[in-house]
């Protein structure tokens, strides 16, 4: 074979190659070999749990933070300055309605009281003798009027005496315990020193202030419930028994009282415990507490809107828009909402750390009321 047949044999060899081999497309890379760009993966739809916004009956349970006050306390004072001869009492004693507590040195008025006694006696005994005189002409009627009114005088003095001896007694005016006392006998006690306290905590009185909104829905004999962290396992019934005619002029608040039945005496005076009022039903905005973006101080939720260029029939495409609301009273599961959001809105119930006001989601499910 000359060189001319070898060059011809070449050429044919390698047309023939170039003309029937297929040549290696981008286009018939394995499935298995593509990766989808970052475009595409940024754009994906998030998929969200949802939920409706709706208009709900719950029950408005305030809770409220207050200090407890004895149905009955009173410091007992003297309006006499004297010196204490006995105290009829230990501290901290359970008494009676009556019962003698304090008494002080009344030496000077009961010599009074003897000196009036014997004065008042001889008078009656004077006004008797001339009464038997009376219309035998040797007893004028000014005598016998006269005899009758020392009588009387004398028997007045006694009785301001023996006011005075009794004030120099100081006895309890309602039955209950008493506090402590820094005195002791022999003290000197001036008139309107608070000797010893004494509290009554059959029942409580607890003061409350209740935002003004709930006005129309506060009621006399409303029940509540207190709880005090020194018996955290224990509850105690009480019940609304007056509401101030008047709002709180700077808090702008609502004043009502209530009395708390404390037969055991478990509660003490200036407790400071936690009240929850149950209001009636009333008709609430209301969304899951897991709907809710907190940014410092201020509330968000992502609110869905419809994407209908992107949107399929198979497929529903929603934007984020993220909406400021205002909250009322927080329950276990759900929040009040005050403004921000409408009735039939739909936003993002959970994966709130998923999902932007850039990106796109899809519903896998809604949440229920439950």
């Amino acid at each position: 074979m000359n060189f001319k047949q070898i060059s011809v044999f070449l050429m044919f060899f390698i047309f023939t190659n170039f003309s029937f081999a297929e040549p290696y497309k981008s286009s018939q890379r394995p499935a298995y070999d593509k990766k989808p760009s970052k475009y595409q993966t940024r754009n994906k739809p998030i998929s969200i749990i949802a939920y409706q916004v709706t208009q709900q009956a719950v029950p408005a349970n305030i809770e409220l933070l207050g200090n407890l006050k004895s149905n009955l306390a009173v410091d007992i004072t003297t309006n006499i300055t004297e010196v204490i001869t006995k105290l009829h009492f230990k501290e901290a004693d359970f008494v009676k309605k009556g019962q003698l507590l304090i008494t002080l040195n009344s030496a000077e008025e009961r010599a009074m009281l003897a000196e009036a006694k014997i004065n008042t006696a001889e008078a009656k005994s004077q006004y008797r003798r001339v009464k038997k005189l009376e219309g035998r002409g040797s007893i004028t009627q000014s005598v016998i009027d006269e005899a009758y009114r020392k009588w009387q005088a004398n028997s007045a003095k006694q009785k301001i005496i023996l006011t005075k001896i009794k004030q120099h007694s100081i006895y309890a005016p309602f039955s209950g315990q008493l506090g402590f006392s820094d005195l002791t006998v022999g003290s000197l006690v001036k008139s309107g020193t608070s000797i010893i306290s004494l509290y009554n905590n059959q029942q409580m009185k607890l003061d409350l202030l209740i935002p003004s909104r709930y006005l129309n829905a506060i009621q006399i004999n409303q029940p509540l419930i207190i709880q005090a962290n020194s018996f955290p396992k224990q509850v105690f019934n009480g019940k609304i028994t007056a509401i101030s005619p008047s709002i709180h002029q700077n808090l702008h608040m609502l004043q009502a009282r209530a009395v708390i039945e404390n037969r055991q005496q478990l509660l003490k005076n200036n407790m400071l415990v936690n009240a929850e009022l149950t209001l009636p039903l009333q008709q609430q905005v209301v969304i899951p507490n897991t709907a809710l973006l907190m940014l410092g101080e201020k509330k968000f939720v992502y609110k869905l809107v419809k994407n209908i260029e992107k949107s399929t029939a198979e497929k529903q495409l929603f934007n984020l828009q993220k909406i400021a609301i205002t909250t009322g009273e927080r329950g276990n599961k759900f929040i009040q909402i005050l403004s921000g959001l409408e009735i039939d809105d739909i936003i993002v119930s959970q994966g709130l750390l998923k999902v932007s006001a850039r990106k796109m989601v899809s519903i896998q499910k809604m949440q229920g009321n439950n």
